[in-house]
């Protein structure tokens, strides 16, 4: 079994990384992912790649399913990934295993193929909380070289209280709020998982995020927009698919992209384009930029540290829920069934509350 293997969207220069798509197939990068070199310098270096939905974009859910299939067959140990807009972690939850995100800017994005830039983000999947607290400290790290986004913070050691007694903690539990749907009611995962913190002295504290039910159609929205952006630049002259046997410039580009961009991007691609569009912009994705910024506000309300109402929020693990996280750039953990979020930086709390948590159900 490989230690680690990491999905095509990152960079490296002894293997291929085509993102899943036509457009860069065969594409070898001449430098490494900076999060894959760091790896690397910590004594775990990638052995191999492993495919998920085309750029990453996550518009295929059993393409999406191979890295954390990959894990759950004993084929790699852990699989880095780009978690997007939760669609890892969704895999990850439905194979009973783990997967962890860092907040935003923990993780450098050099190296990773762009699909939306705000919402991308390096995540790992493994099959115990440890494991994912040791590949996250190792992958975590300023690169103010390289990365715009990257935050400038001393690196840290997620797993320094892994096995520290959560009691006192708070503990978020997401209620529905009028005209809000139905992601916030409790199922029995989420149910389960309540009452084994509660067992070890966390105490809950309902939150009501009265935005959260519009987190996935905001965020499909506005990533659509940012896609469209990334990948205009291939357009088979500098970068991706060239078509072959094309008479003029106009049918270069029209072929070139029609051939290496599959029927789901391309659909992506319409539609961000369509929002960003003089007459839409203001109408649409501004409108979701507003949404998205009520939804962050209200998370970091909860999640605010000293100030906010708990420590950690616990929600259902589906589909409706897995953009919150990613809309405020906040740290999250998927176990079976159920996602936990932390306050920003707050990785290594955030860590301790889902390893007591595994550790109860083992």
């Amino acid at each position: 079994m490989k230690a680690l293997i990491h999905q095509d969207v990152f960079v490296h220069p002894q293997f291929d990384s085509p993102a899943a798509s036509a457009m860069l197939e065969g594409y070898r990068s001449p430098f490494i992912a900076t999060v894959l070199q760091r790896l690397a310098d910590a004594g775990i270096p990638t052995e191999g790649t492993v495919a998920a939905s085309e750029f990453g974009a996550g518009l295929d859910s059993s393409a999406d399913s191979a890295p954390a299939q990959a894990v759950a067959q004993g084929q790699a140990a852990a699989v880095l990934v780009n978690d997007h807009l939760g669609q890892m972690r969704l895999a990850a939850s439905a194979q009973g295993l783990c997967c962890a995100r860092p907040s935003y800017g923990r993780a450098s994005r050099y190296g990773l193929i762009a699909s939306a830039s705000s919402f991308d983000q390096a995540a790992v999947i493994t099959r115990t909380v440890a494991e994912s607290a040791r590949l996250l400290s190792a992958l975590c790290g300023a690169d103010l070289e390289h990365d715009a986004t990257s935050l400038n913070l001393p690196e840290e050691d997620f797993s320094r209280l892994l096995g520290q007694d959560v009691k006192g903690l708070k503990l978020g539990i997401l209620t529905p709020s009028t005209g809000s749907g139905h992601g916030g009611e409790e199922d029995s995962a989420t149910t389960a998982a309540r009452q084994a913190l509660q067992a070890q002295g966390m105490q809950t504290v309902a939150i009501t995020l009265p935005h959260h039910a519009w987190a996935a159609q905001v965020a499909n929205l506005l990533a659509a927009a940012e896609l469209s952006s990334n990948l205009v630049r291939y357009d088979g002259v500098r970068y991706g698919h060239r078509a072959k046997d094309v008479d003029d410039l106009q049918s270069l580009y029209e072929r070139s992209r029609s051939e290496g961009f599959g029927a789901a991007i391309q659909e992506r691609i319409l539609l961000g384009t369509h929002m960003l569009r003089e007459g839409f912009y203001q109408r649409y994705y501004q409108q979701a930029q507003k949404v998205r910024r009520l939804i962050a506000n209200e998370l970091l309300a909860a999640l605010g540290g000293q100030t906010g109402q708990c420590d950690v929020l616990l929600t259902p693990m589906n589909a409706e829920l897995a953009a919150l996280p990613t809309m405020a750039g906040l740290p999250a953990v998927a176990l079976p069934g159920i996602q936990l979020i932390g306050a920003g930086l707050q990785e290594a709390q955030l860590l301790q509350v889902a390893q007591a948590l595994q550790a109860s159900v083992r």
